[in-house]
């Protein structure tokens, strides 16, 4: 079995595991599935749904953004319906566009799954294909919507020429389309998941890995996400440890390419950045965006988080 397919099917098994976690224990097979949740009325909800200014910062957690459906997307995963979203967030010069698409799954619903893709994150998870490896599928059978999310322009880790502000705060992007989801498409789904059972989950890969991550350490969104799993990620997780030389850090470097990634979140271009240069006096800049040093929330009783690193996967991501 290929890697992809080995990872896969953890996946999927993390999701199910998760989503059925409160029903292993139950005899009776499918019939008793159901008892978790609430039964809500047959209308789904619409696609097109209120445009909400997102004010769910926990604690000292960051400043959510606000978020406007544009219009409907033509171009659409095989078996979904899209929403065109533009996303400001504060303290960013710039406001990104963004594509939602959503499939549902067949029958009685018992959550959404929002899928985040590697990089950028300019691509839909499930890349030109419809359904990588069978994941949705599986996922659909097992009564979960199909939600994925996909950046135009530069993607969601570019900042403007010159703005030093860093992933975290660019973060905001996702953590704001998170939230607005959440509101929108799954709270009218009206069920009631067990703690840390899916109910609404998250997982990424790679920088979709740091796109979910950051929504819960920095932005305080663990409160409405019941599972969180990452995948090949997330390489934000200690920044420092990536661009700086420090003694005994060295297997930690990012290569030149995730460097410049890297520097573009600071508004840097080209090998002309603080991660490309090594730059000690952005430590503090560097320990305040990294998942792992700078959030505001790192305890979380009702949400589960799974990590999936595949032993081939030499990715900086893994490091």
């Amino acid at each position: 079995m290929r890697r992809r397919e080995k990872v896969a099917l953890l996946l999927v098994a993390a999701l199910v595991g998760v989503a059925g976690a409160a029903f292993l224990m139950l005899d009776g097979g499918g019939d008793d599935r159901g008892q978790g949740n609430r039964r809500r009325g047959s209308d789904r909800s619409e696609s097109r749904g209120p445009d909400p200014v997102a004010v769910r910062p926990a604690g000292d957690g960051l400043a959510l953004g606000t978020l406007t459906v544009a219009d409907d997307v033509r171009r659409c995963p095989a078996g979904s319906t899209c929403n065109v979203v533009d996303v400001s967030c504060p303290g960013l010069q710039e406001s990104i566009r963004g594509f939602v698409s959503r499939a549902e799954a067949p029958g009685e619903p018992r959550g959404l799954v929002m899928f985040f893709g590697g990089g950028p994150g300019k691509q839909w998870y499930s890349g030109r294909g419809s359904d990588p490896q069978g994941t949705f599928a599986r996922l659909q059978s097992e009564g979960m919507d199909i939600v994925q999310v996909r950046w135009g322009g530069q993607g969601w880790l570019r900042a403007a020429d010159g703005e030093e502000v860093g992933p975290a705060q660019l973060a905001c992007r996702s953590a704001t389309v998170i939230n607005w989801v959440h509101d929108t498409w799954y709270e009218p789904l009206e069920v009631a998941p067990e703690p840390g059972t899916c109910g609404f989950c998250l997982t990424g890969n790679s920088g979709g890995a740091s796109q979910i991550t950051y929504a819960i350490t920095h932005y305080g969104l663990a409160e409405v996400v019941d599972a969180v799993i990452p995948t090949s990620g997330p390489p934000h997780a200690e920044l420092a440890k990536g661009c700086l030389a420090n003694p005994g850090d060295e297997a930690y470097l990012f290569p030149g390419s995730a460097r410049q990634v890297i520097d573009g979140s600071y508004g840097a271009r080209g090998a002309e950045g603080p991660c490309s240069g090594s730059d000690a006096a952005f430590q503090p800049s560097f320990e305040r965006d990294s998942i792992e040093t700078g959030g505001s929330d790192y305890q979380y009783p009702e949400t589960r988080v799974h990590f999936i690193v595949s032993p081939g996967d030499e990715t900086v991501a893994v490091r």
